[in-house]
């Protein structure tokens, strides 16, 4: 069946997608090009402002760089992000640069701010994220769950402890969207001089689901339906919501298609969604955006009748 597609373009550079722990601001003192993750050690606390004196060459890029003032248990977490990063080699460019970095009350952790989790759900992907390949296979040697698995409480613990035991730089995160979990495993940047958030181990990661979504429920009685074919059903569009692109999926440079059954009603509703195909980090997004879209009704015979169609959400990084 041709499918009723709607394009989300999406134009950064490749370095520009910076996941913070939570709490952190930044003010840079100049125009970035590109740079690393602010992220707070585990169990640190406090608060306050570090103020960063960077100097850099004519390229732009960070030389060297000192502490002119902060909490010293902040201190390490705002200098060693600002040694890797690179400003713009405009004309108008200092050679020392100061830049400050607030650390408010939020800022309790170094893990990314989204963690969802639901007791029970099956473990839909694995996903490996800024990790070197020596370190991704010791750490999928140590799993003693596999993909397909249903996750309890325990697991959960027990897979995070595991985690910690091949290498304590690495977190664990588990996102669960309502048709499952996936797990991703992260190494921040600050650690490595990998990328920090979240960096996906497969830029168009397509996920099917294993079990059937729920079904696009029949017709009431006396209610015509047809199934018409996406191009011809875009033609009829009169309002398309883009959808936002998820941080987290942004950060990790996750794209790929998500797929829907739609159901659209008389009045040219979207009445029901049916998810086909997508990863698991795309898909509320798309559902969100497509369940705006509006279309002028489909006359059957002359009458408003229901219309089944398939629809695609395209997410897309542009490099």
């Amino acid at each position: 069946m041709p499918r009723l597609s709607l394009l989300c373009l999406l134009a950064f550079p490749a370095f520009a997608q910076v996941v913070d722990s939570p709490g952190v601001t930044v003010e840079p003192g100049a125009t970035i090009l590109h740079r690393s993750s602010i992220l707070v050690p585990s169990g640190v606390t406090e608060t306050g402002t570090v103020v960063v004196e960077s100097t850099v060459n004519a390229k732009g890029e960070v030389t060297d760089a000192r502490v002119v003032s902060g909490p010293e248990e902040l201190r390490n977490a705002a200098l060693s992000s600002v040694l890797q990063w690179h400003f713009s080699p405009d004309a108008s460019l200092p050679p020392t640069i100061q830049s400050t970095i607030r650390f408010s009350g939020n800022a309790q952790t170094a893990a990314p701010p989204t963690q969802l989790w639901a007791s029970n759900t099956v473990l839909k992907s694995i996903v490996m994220t800024g990790l070197p390949d020596d370190l991704a296979d010791k750490v999928r040697a140590s799993l003693s769950v596999k993909e397909g698995d249903t996750l309890s409480d325990t697991d959960v613990a027990r897979i995070q402890t595991t985690v910690k035991s091949v290498d304590e730089h690495l977190q664990a995160m588990f996102v669960n969207l309502g048709s499952g979990t996936t797990l991703m495993i992260q190494l921040p940047r600050t650690q490595g001089g990998v990328q920090a958030g979240i960096v996906a181990a497969e830029p168009n990661y397509r996920i099917v689901p294993s079990a059937p979504a729920p079904a696009i429920p029949p017709p009431a009685p006396g209610v015509q339906r047809i199934k018409v074919g996406g191009n011809i059903q875009a033609t009829k569009l009169i309002n398309k919501a883009a959808p936002v692109y998820p941080p987290l999926a942004k950060a990790a440079r996750i794209s790929g298609i998500v797929t829907f059954t739609a159901l659209i009603d008389r009045e040219g509703n979207m009445a029901a969604l049916q998810l086909i195909s997508g990863h698991p980090l795309l898909v509320a997004a798309a559902k969100q955006a497509v369940m705006q879209w509006t279309c002028s009704p489909t006359l059957l015979n002359g009458q408003p009748a229901e219309v089944l169609t398939q629809i695609d959400v395209n997410f897309t990084l542009a490099q």
